[in-house]
């Protein structure tokens, strides 16, 4: 029985090796932290539902490989007291990485990914309450959720038409008119409500697609100029404004 234990402990330290014997260190991992926002409002189409599942799937399948984390929730009104973002994966390389080859941190962290694609059907089902799109809270509730890695990479995906409805910043009553954008900025950041995204880069995803609202040329160049402008004042840094999420290249 010796020889057996012998060979349990020479098999416990054993580590792969290149053709000149110098061990193989498995690769670094970016570990990512990305946020998919998707949009609960009573007025969301079946189009941008669709964009948000897209992302998040796109979302777990590039932060898998990266040993990174995901999470996902959807805005509606009081966004800051109600977000919590129940879909959360953090994707772990196996405890004996040190003695793994890459392609067996690939295949565990793969088959992270597939368990957390099939739990991913109810991120964006949690029922609107009422037709009120807060966006502004939904991207404090997003600023509180990401503190703790703050020295990761971070990346937050927004699925939405982009138009915040609530009562106090009320894109669609006040037709995106340059004096309203200019003024909301401003008392945006007097009341300290421009929050803490910085070195985040964001991706839209879906701003102003909406055959309901009819946006002019102007009004969707409004749109995105402040957006723009306030991740700007977040920190953050806009990276992709497009139509839909197959456009849009992420993390691979």
């Amino acid at each position: 029985m010796r020889w057996i234990a012998l060979l349990l402990a020479a098999l416990a330290a054993y580590v792969y090796v290149d053709r000149n014997g110098t061990p193989l260190a498995a690769r670094e991992r970016a570990n990512p932290v990305v946020v998919v926002l998707g949009d609960g409002s009573c007025d969301r189409t079946p189009f941008i539902s669709e964009q948000a599942r897209e992302l998040l799937e796109r979302a777990v399948r590039g932060a898998a490989p990266e040993a990174g984390t995901v999470l996902a929730d959807v805005v509606h009104s009081n966004a800051l007291g109600s977000m919590t973002f129940s879909f959360h994966r953090d994707f772990t390389p196996p405890p004996d990485v040190a003695r793994m080859i890459d392609r067996r941190i690939d295949a565990a962290l793969a088959a992270q990914a597939e368990a957390a694609l099939a739990d991913a059907g109810d991120a964006f089902s949690r029922p609107h309450t009422g037709c009120v799109t807060d966006l502004l809270g939904g991207f404090l509730a997003v600023a509180r959720a990401i503190e703790p890695y703050a020295r990761r990479p971070r990346l937050l995906l927004v699925a939405s038409n982009m138009m915040n409805y609530t009562p106090d910043a009320d894109f669609i009553r006040n037709q995106l008119s340059e004096e309203f954008l200019s003024r909301l900025l401003t008392e945006l950041q007097e009341r300290g409500l421009i929050p803490p995204l910085q070195g985040v880069e964001v991706v839209v995803v879906g701003a102003g697609v909406d055959p309901k609202l009819r946006l002019t040329k102007e009004q969707q160049q409004g749109l995105r100029s402040f957006w723009e402008q306030y991740f700007r004042l977040a920190g953050a840094r806009v990276v992709a404004w497009q139509p839909r999420a197959t456009e849009v290249r992420l993390l691979r």
